[in-house]
């Protein structure tokens, strides 16, 4: 024998069938409307101080920015995409100059050479690296044996070969470290002259280095490279390259998302945030940021539609809405009205 359902049964199964009937085609798309133009009016009236607080803004960012555990799968996943973004077929179809225009380019260049303060400690730090000067010192060293080594005066004249050739087997039998310590001290010198060398280094560069001239052979170079199409990089980073480059990259955030530096950068920009918009409605903050109500419209109707279709299919959507309303039409309240 079935069972007779109560008036409060009867109104749920009602309650639900109108909610699934609201999610279908038209009506679907109006809702939305409906609802976001009163979304969007209430948003006119609560500013971003009133709806959301920048301790909680700074609280979920630090959970999931800094505290959030990320396991083994992510550098295994950061290498499979490498490797599908190095193969992929766009690079082979894609030039430089569709990257970047020429006229983002002069830009960059124009930039680039404004800042001269840069521009000069980047000369300065390069000239005066021990490195450099370690360089200079054997570039000079190795000149000065090529030249005497080299001379045309040596090499031609069989007497002064032949008096060479002498004065080294002397030097050898007289003192067999002569001859090193001579080399020695020649580059004793070059080592004590080395810095009026870098600064007169210095100089060169940095009268060679105008703008207008380094302007000119940058658009140059640019010219010569802005039709070639990016796969030409894979003639210089092979595949291995560019996994290991993205997994130490990965690596080197995993460290840096825990130092105070990471954070504090973090929070100055949410406090930043605040200052500025603090006090303006939700309203005109979208507007800011340029999202506007077709925009929303929009994607809600991208994603919605499809989702609503598998929830179906899968006999998802039903059980949710019913449990959302079952729980105030079998309520000692719902039945007291409706028996009442």
């Amino acid at each position: 024998m079935t069972k007779t359902k109560s008036t409060a049964e009867r109104l749920l199964d009602a309650h639900v069938k109108f909610m699934i009937d609201q999610l279908d085609g038209d009506t679907l798309r109006r809702n939305i409307e409906e609802e976001l133009d009163h979304a969007l009016e209430a948003a006119e009236k609560i500013t971003l101080d009133e709806s959301v607080t920048r301790q909680q803004i700074k609280d979920t960012v630090r959970t999931y920015a800094v505290e959030l555990d990320l396991h083994g799968g992510i550098p295994e996943l950061i290498g499979d995409l490498a490797r599908s973004l190095y193969g992929h077929e766009i690079h082979d179809r894609t030039s430089l100059n569709d990257l970047v225009t020429d006229k983002q380019f002069a830009e960059i260049i124009d930039q680039l050479l404004a800042m001269k303060d840069l521009r000069e400690k980047v000369i300065k730090r390069s000239i005066g690296n021990p490195l450099f000067a370690a360089l200079a010192s054997d570039v000079l060293y190795n000149g000065i044996r090529g030249y005497i080594n080299d001379n045309p005066l040596t090499k031609n004249s069989k007497v002064a070969a032949g008096a060479l050739s002498i004065g080294k087997s002397l030097l050898s039998k007289a003192s067999p470290g002569l001859e090193q310590a001579v080399e020695d001290g020649v580059k004793k010198y070059i080592k004590g002259n080395i810095k009026a060398t870098q600064k007169q280094t210095e100089q060169f560069v940095r009268a060679r280095i105008e703008d207008d001239s380094v302007r000119d052979r940058a658009i140059e170079l640019w010219d010569e490279a802005k039709e070639k199409k990016v796969a030409v990089f894979r003639d210089y980073i092979s595949e291995r390259d560019v996994e290991e480059g993205f997994v130490t990259g990965y690596e080197y955030w995993r460290k840096l998302r825990r130092t105070e530096y990471y954070w504090t950068v973090i929070e100055v920009c949410i406090d930043g945030f605040f200052d500025k918009y603090g006090d303006t409605s939700l309203r005109e903050l979208l507007d800011e940021v340029g999202i506007h109500r077709e925009t929303m419209i929009e994607e809600a109707m991208r994603y919605a539609p499809p989702v609503i279709r598998m929830l179906k299919k899968k006999k998802l959507l039903e059980p949710r809405i019913r449990r959302q309303l079952e729980k105030f039409y079998l309520s000692d309240e719902a039945k007291a009205i409706l028996e009442g």
